[in-house]
C-alpha cells in the first residue's frame, strides 16, 4: 500500500469517526470529506474522487453557502480533477 492509500484509509477512518460524532454536515466533517477526496485522486482512484468531490460540493453550497472558503476549496479541488482527466 503507498502512502496515498494510506493516507486514504486514515481519512475513511477520520470520516467515520467525524460523522458519528459531528453528523454528515458538520464542516469538519464536510473538510474530511474533501481531504478523503484528494486521497482517492491522488492514489488513482478518479472516478472514487469525482464522485466525492462533486456530492461534497453539493453538501457544502446547501449547508456553507457558495462564498464559504471550503465551498470554494472543494470546488477549486473538483475543476482541478476535471482539468487534468
Amino acid at each position: 500500500m503507498g502512502d496515498w492509500e494510506r493516507a486514504a484509509a486514515l481519512f475513511e477512518q477520520t470520516l467515520t469517526a467525524r460523522v458519528r460524532v459531528l453528523g454528515p454536515y458538520h464542516a469538519d466533517t464536510l473538510n474530511t470529506r474533501n481531504g478523503l477526496a484528494d486521497a482517492y485522486h491522488e492514489a488513482g482512484d478518479r472516478d472514487a474522487a469525482a464522485a466525492l468531490f462533486e456530492q461534497t460540493l453539493v453538501d457544502c453550497r446547501r449547508v456553507l453557502g457558495r462564498k464559504h472558503p471550503l465551498t470554494r476549496l472543494v470546488r477549486a479541488n473538483l475543476t482541478e480533477l476535471n482539468r487534468i482527466s
